[in-house]
């Protein structure tokens, strides 16, 4: 019974850990691309968590028809826009994968496994999240539907190697098990 208790807390945990270093992730990214110290910040308590943008009027969410006009107040680059909302991704992922990598070499390649495999299947309901809302709301509606709208084709790969990554880390941690039994 305890284990299963340990699992339960493990994965939440791993969900709430990959949602908090999905969203600095953007922030990280944002200060990288130009946003000025200030201009943004992580609003984890909110539904869902974000970055906030600040306006003249006060903070805004990326649900505000506003906020690319936020954002573009600071970076007036698609470039920039685009790195933005794939920053989250991005960081989450590189995290993921040494946090991984050092659970690993820690002798923990099953709890390795399981982060992967929770954060890649977080990242699979995003995705189709993101695409009900937008069809519901008949516009823009998530981090893969800005993405999407700034790049189609920049958008299709990057989400195919940040896939494709996961799933190598993920196989390779299958593997690893398979030759040690």
């Amino acid at each position: 019974m305890l284990d299963i208790v340990g699992w339960v807390l493990g994965i939440v945990g791993f969900i709430w850990g990959t949602i908090v270093i999905h969203e600095y992730g953007h922030l990280l990214v944002g200060r990288l691309v130009g946003l000025p110290r200030g201009a943004a910040r992580v609003v984890i308590g909110a539904r869902p968590p974000h970055v906030a943008l600040r306006t003249p009027d006060g903070w805004i969410g990326p649900d505000d028809h506003r906020y690319v006009h936020a954002f573009t107040r600071y970076r007036d680059s698609a470039v920039a826009g685009w790195l933005f909302a794939a920053g989250g991704l991005l960081i989450e992922t590189l995290a993921v994968l040494a946090g991984g990598a050092l659970l690993t070499l820690a002798g923990l390649p099953s709890v390795a496994a399981a982060w992967l495999a929770v954060s890649t299947l977080l990242i699979l309901l995003y995705l189709a999240a993101d695409f009900a809302s937008c069809r519901r709301a008949n516009a823009p509606a998530g981090d893969y539907a800005a993405l999407w709208e700034l790049s189609a084709v920049a958008t299709t790969l990057f989400v195919a190697g940040i896939l494709a990554s996961r799933m190598t880390g993920f196989i390779g941690l299958l593997l690893r098990g398979l030759t040690e039994y």
